[in-house]
């Protein structure tokens, strides 16, 4: 590599220490995540190339690993290190959870719209809730299909006790859908919150998402868990 290709790595890598990525375009943050896969070679054609190829920076990121090695330039090493930074950053999110208040609807929902990005398959997820209604755990129980998920209730049983929780949450998403819940989402929440009350186990709310928009089984009169 020549001493242009070595001072500009050098420079991207300052500006970043610097001052973030404030002010880097989408191949600039794409190109310097790869100066760490691809020691040897210019990355900057390649970061072109690939958010040409998939749309966006972020598209890059959510592509599937299979779909990734087919690239000219992306090898195994390559390729894990792209989804790698995803899940760390999807880990992170995760962890932050613990003991986040439950203040409104609308504050679990966006914060559960942050677990569902990128996701193009339905995902259950089961929040639980102390008698203060901090969340104490969040975890994916399920995931399905793009349109549909099958989900057990004795498994949800099962991970309410483990937690000891006296209020859950339930929250799923519509990848391609409206954030709308169906009839048997309805049925469903309804059957569990029976079983749950044998319990003294609370149902708080059943929230679907779509994108950036939500739906409140309690605040459409949907749930009675009382």
């Amino acid at each position: 590599m020549d001493n242009l290709h070595k001072g500009h790595r050098a420079r991207l890598k300052q500006r970043f220490n610097n001052h973030g990525l404030e002010g880097f375009a989408e191949h600039e943050v794409l190109e310097l995540l790869l100066f760490f896969a691809i020691p040897q070679k210019d990355t900057n054609e390649l970061a072109h190339k690939l958010i040409k190829k998939f749309g966006s920076l972020i598209n890059v990121l959510d592509a599937p690993f299979a779909l990734l090695t087919k690239e000219n330039g992306i090898g195994d090493s390559v390729a894990t290190l792209i989804k790698l930074t995803v899940a760390i950053h999807r880990y992170c999110k995760s962890q932050q959870s613990n003991k986040r208040p439950f203040k409104s609807t609308k504050n679990i929902a966006e914060f559960m719209m942050s677990k569902f990005e990128g996701q193009n398959k339905e995902q259950f997820y089961v929040l639980c809730l102390d008698s203060c209604l901090n969340v104490t755990a969040v975890d994916s129980l399920f995931v399905g299909e793009v349109n549909t998920v099958n989900v057990s209730w004795r498994r949800i049983v099962q991970y309410v006790l483990a937690n000891e929780t006296p209020n859950v949450l339930l929250c799923h998403n519509h990848p391609t859908g409206l954030a709308i819940p169906s009839s048997n989402d309805v049925f469903f929440t309804q059957h569990l919150c029976d079983i749950l009350k044998l319990l003294n186990v609370r149902i708080k709310d059943h929230i679907i998402i779509s994108g950036r928009e939500y739906a409140s089984m309690k605040e459409m009169g949907l749930l009675v868990s009382e």
